[in-house]
């Protein structure tokens, strides 16, 4: 990889690994149902222009929508009620071992002895991880939450495998309409709107960012790097996720690091690392 390319990659996983804390500083402000509504309307009106540009299923694509619906609303509520956001940084890296298990499991995907070692080691991470946080008397339902977000996280990798060929900004486009109207639909019945005078500035910033850069600007330079390179020379990238999220939540938050819990969650980085490094699966 070249230089650009490389900065370009670091780019991605550094606004990536800052989705957890930035939801935080967004959800200050705007309830959970109403941020995801607002999120995703963003991105279809900057990617409208692509809607019509494949024809993707539409039973796929609402399928789809409907699991993202499900998986953010436990995401955005486990942050919401979290004191502490390191564990769920960590824990949300599951997404990686669950995803590859259910591709093993439904896919008929070819089993690899690195894979079954990946998903041990990030399992065991994650229990001792769960475990610190019951010796501190700190588990929360979040913890739950966030592990049962990222298995949600998980069967959406699975079904996206299925339309990752068609053009990547009518699928953003045709799932944010979808999932936006269902986040809006929920917060209607679920929520009271937030008073003008209550919405801080931090948090409008946070839900552009969550919105354009996220989701619009750092899918582009996934895919054109998933484009130009193979899935190996680009996913190792990805592991610093966690690491820039731990920086960002240090900055917005002065949430001093657990020695405890770094050790934890390294062993899901490791067994992350082990199972995507130099595998030939394709993903959305």
């Amino acid at each position: 990889m070249n230089i650009k390319d490389i900065i370009l990659a670091i780019f991605v996983a550094f606004i990536w690994g800052g989705y957890i804390a930035i939801s935080k500083s967004a959800l200050n402000s705007f309830p959970p149902l109403l941020l995801g509504g607002l999120r995703f309307f963003i991105v279809f009106i900057i990617t409208s222009p692509f809607i019509l540009k494949a024809k993707i299923p539409k039973i796929q694509i609402t399928i789809l929508s409907v699991i993202l619906f499900l998986n953010l609303l436990i995401l955005h509520h486990a942050i919401k009620t979290s004191n502490t956001l390191m564990p769920l940084i960590f824990l949300n890296e599951l997404a990686v071992p669950f995803s590859a298990l259910l591709g093993i499991l439904f896919l008929k995907e070819k089993f690899m002895l690195k894979d079954g070692i990946g998903i041990f080691i990030a399992i065991i991470g994650s229990t001792f991880i769960a475990k610190e946080c019951i010796n501190n008397f700190s588990f929360e339902n979040s913890t739950i939450l966030i592990i049962i977000a990222s298995l949600i996280c998980a069967f959406y990798n699975l079904l996206a495998k299925k339309i990752a060929h068609y053009n990547i900004f009518s699928i953003l486009s045709q799932l944010s309409l979808l999932t936006a109207v269902q986040f809006f639909i929920a917060s209607y019945f679920q929520e009271d709107l937030p008073l003008i005078e209550n919405i801080h500035i931090h948090s409008i910033y946070s839900l552009i960012y969550l919105s354009v850069i996220c989701s619009v600007v750092g899918f582009y330079i996934w895919f054109y790097l998933l484009n130009k390179y193979p899935l190996g020379k680009v996913t190792p990238f990805i592991l610093l996720s966690p690491i820039f999220g731990c920086i960002m939540t240090m900055l917005l938050f002065n949430e001093p690091i657990d020695p405890q819990i770094i050790p934890s969650g390294l062993l899901i980085i490791l067994g992350v690392a082990i199972i995507e490094l130099q595998n030939d699966r394709k993903k959305l």
